[in-house]
């Protein structure tokens, strides 16, 4: 399948845009529902606040630009998914937010429940594997989390999670070139507050949650703390005649705890120290067969979350943690200073089974470590006039490593053949960055930064090949033992105009740009590449953006839309590369490499709507395409020709994305309420692998639906949330190594099927 949409398509779906852009009626817009440009944000406002006025759609608060700002004021494409929407939904983690937002997939990676894939407007990574950097940037509270082990976050006390589409580089730094996700933790209050939780569900679903906190010395100290379990049966199992047959997969079983203790000793100074910690020991993912088995004969099982593996699937285990230390110093009525000092850890142990069947024919056993500690001062200005700033020093050190050994037990004559790869690499990365709006008159501001980032790494990489099982004493060929360094930097701008044509419509224009840090090959081959040992560079996009964010009819009605033209240059690809092995000076042969392969060009529109209808009834709507295609791709086929760039697919981005759903409010006489909410969520064609492979997904809907009943009291509150109610199968990942072993591997690891919980949750 070829990700490619003929221009024609391309041009009326911007001319759709552009016609809704130019159809927004400015007169009818009323001028009371939103924050003036000078009123002031307090740190407890800078939660997504959701509060209605009448029958109006409420004012909502986010932080995209690092400063606390009324969503239709800023000039970003950003979607926030509060607490009220996740609890009401029943969302489970990270990933169930994906229909949330436009251009957006996020999904677990391959064979494993923990490890998060996230791409927006085509940009992302697809490789998990440790020297490899992601192309959406994560943020716990403000700290980058950098490797997605462990990345599949539960919904444990958060206040709201913010997407953010498009290059953030100014403001996020390196790896955000798609865009950056928030995960935004609960702020403790002064008063008291408990919330304790318990949901029953499919396939056994345990979810217990409580979360509490409280205040002292007259409010000087708050205290929250939050602790979560998270159980549940697996979706398949073992068959088949393996010692393990009958036990779980694609089971859960996660402990989360959280807690955050903050100081205010003086009205200006406060000072917030914040610890999480999540143990996994969920059972392995099972996967698909698409392929008959070649030895046995054996037909793919009936159940997709089946599996015939010959690996313990107790086996994985995740475990990552995290603190940070926040102090905001607002030197005076202008100058805030922050000190944001974050440190985080994770390990993971797994056994992977690629041919999912009862033999040794092709296993994988691996296990990652990692740990970072990041430092960032901030500085930011507001002379309560017509300039703000936000700018500040960035430094991250961080160690990656891992080693997993691929088995092939059915070659060399029955003896096996195993591939050891081992190594890691040291970042360290320093950043200068700064932003500022200078508001020229009432109607027209403007937006200017940059951010100069400078990256140096050293990577590690031993790779060894051995007759026989994992552990033999000596490798028969030693195919890479190398250490190198290399050093990347990158000046990443963002320029911008926004026009303010009344109190709720904003129109701005802008070009951003972010990078994705370069590094090395830790599968490199050296035995049959010598230069495999050279690092791979940068790559970079350019986004140019024009958007709107409106609102009409006495706030009833809120329209945010924008199209964005994206130029994607030097982009990482594994992929076959002519070189020069002999040191003639002439190209006489090809080896796999990661190179910087590709320039890809994307056009696409996004659009997000709400319509309160009546004080009673709301609808919400959000719609994405992108219309993205290789330019250009240096590399090479089997036999030695340049790969025709039209040939090439652009991974994990359907073409076209819509979610439609409802939210209806009963409020009973007796003080009680029953909110019921309902979404129909599109998502187009998808094409797993650059290359066409019988894994890629075709076009599919999936179907969700809930219920709350708030007490009287105002105390309890009882949820019954389906979720892919119509049990679509669909594929999000997979493995495709027809020719790998003697079986192959032609597996597809798919989304969650119909579940159905009822969570009960008491609070005060």
């Amino acid at each position: 399948m070829n990700n490619k949409i003929t221009l024609r398509k391309n041009v009326l779906c911007l001319s759709i845009a552009a016609a809704l852009c130019g159809a927004v009626p400015v007169q009818v817009f009323a001028a009371d529902q939103v924050l003036a440009d000078d009123e002031e944000i307090t740190d407890s406002q800078k939660k997504a606040s959701d509060s209605k006025d009448g029958e109006g759609i409420g004012t909502l608060i986010v932080t995209a630009r690092r400063l606390g700002e009324n969503l239709q004021k800023v000039p970003v494409s950003v979607t926030v998914v509060t607490n009220e929407q996740i609890n009401e939904a029943g969302m489970d983690s990270i990933v169930a937010i994906e229909s949330q937002a436009p251009n957006t997939t996020l999904f677990s990676s391959r064979g494993t429940s923990s490890t998060l894939s996230a791409y927006i407007r085509g940009v992302g990574q697809n490789d998990p594997l440790w020297g490899f950097e992601p192309g959406v940037g994560l943020y716990i509270d403000d700290v980058y989390v950098a490797r997605p082990q462990g990345a599949v976050l539960d919904m444990l006390d958060v206040e709201r999670i913010e997407i953010l589409r498009g290059p953030q580089g100014t403001l996020y730094g390196k790896n955000t070139i798609g865009g950056a996700i928030k995960y935004i933790t609960r702020e403790p209050g002064l008063e008291p507050e408990f919330k304790a939780s318990l949901g029953l569900g499919s396939f056994g679903q345990q979810d217990i949650k409580v979360a509490g906190s409280t205040s002292f010395a007259d409010g000087a100290f708050t205290i929250g703390a939050a602790v979560g379990s998270f159980t549940r049966d697996g979706f398949g199992e073992v068959r088949g005649t393996s010692e393990f047959a009958g036990d779980d997969v694609s089971d859960k079983d996660v402990l989360s705890s959280r807690i955050n203790l903050t100081w205010r000793p003086t009205d200006n100074l406060n000072i917030r120290l914040a610890a999480d910690d999540t143990s996994d020991d969920s059972n392995t993912r099972g996967g698909g067969r698409l392929a008959t088995s070649n030895v046995t004969g054996l037909a793919p099982l009936s159940d997709v979350h089946d599996t015939r593996q010959n690996l313990d699937p107790s086996g994985n285990e995740v475990n990552s943690s995290g603190q940070s230390l926040t102090v905001t110093w607002d030197i005076n009525e202008r100058w805030q200073l922050k000190s944001i000092t974050g440190a985080r850890d994770g390990d993971t142990f797994s056994n992977i089974d690629f041919d999912q069947l009862d033999s040794n024919d092709l296993d994988v056993i691996a296990s990652y470590d990692d740990d970072q500690t990041t430092q960032e001062f901030q500085f930011s200005y507001d002379n309560g006039d017509n300039l703000t700033f936000i700018g500040g020093l960035y430094y991250y050190t961080g160690d990656a490593s891992g080693t997993f050994d691929v088995v092939l037990g059915g070659l060399v004559g029955g003896l096996g053949f195993t591939l050891t790869t081992a190594g890691s690499v040291e970042t360290d990365s320093k950043s200068i960055y700064g932003q500022a709006t200078y508001t020229i008159n009432d109607k027209w501001s403007a937006t200017f930064g940059g951010r100069y980032t400078d990256d140096d790494k050293t990577a590690v990489v031993k790779v060894d090949a051995f007759l026989g099982v994992p552990g033999a004493l000596i490798p028969f060929q030693s195919r890479s033992d190398f250490t190198n360094s290399a050093s990347f930097s990158n000046f990443s701008p963002r320029l911008g105009v926004e026009y303010q044509a009344n109190d709720n419509v904003m129109y701005y224009g802008s070009f951003s740009q972010g990078f994705k840090s370069g590094g090395f090959n830790m599968r490199a081959n050296k035995a049959a590449d010598p230069g495999a040992d050279l690092p791979f560079q940068e790559e970079t996009v350019d986004n140019y953006e024009y958007g709107f964010k409106a609102r009409m009819l006495d706030d009833r009605i809120q329209l945010n839309g924008a199209i964005f033209y994206q130029d994607y240059q030097d982009k990482q690809v594994t992929t076959n590369t002519n070189v020069d092995l002999d040191g003639d000076g002439v190209n006489d042969t090809f080896v796999g490499r990661i190179i910087n392969a590709g320039e890809v060009e994307a056009t696409g529109v996004e659009l997000e709507f709400i319509a309160q209808v009546t004080e009673s009834f709301r609808i919400d709507a959000n719609l994405g395409y992108i219309d993205s295609e290789f330019n250009e791709f240096d590399g090479f086929n089997l036999d030695g020709s340049p790969v025709d760039p039209g040939t090439v697919n652009i991974i994990n981005t359907p073409d076209l994305t819509y979610n439609v759903g409802f939210k209806y409010d009963i409020n009973m006489s007796n003080g009680s309420a029953i909110v019921f909410l309902g979404n129909v969520a599109f998502r187009d064609d998808v094409s797993i692998f650059e290359v066409d492979s019988p894994l890629d997904q075709e076009s599919y809907t999936v179907y969700n639906a809930s219920a709350t009943y708030y007490a009287p009291d105002g105390n309890w509150r009882f949820t019954l949330a389906g979720r892919n109610l119509g049990d679509e199968e669909y594929r999000t990942a997979g493995y495709n190594f027809p020719d790998l072993g003697l079986e192959g591997s032609v597996v597809g690891f798919y989304g969650n099927p119909r579940t159905v919980t009822l969570t009960a949750e008491y609070s005060f």
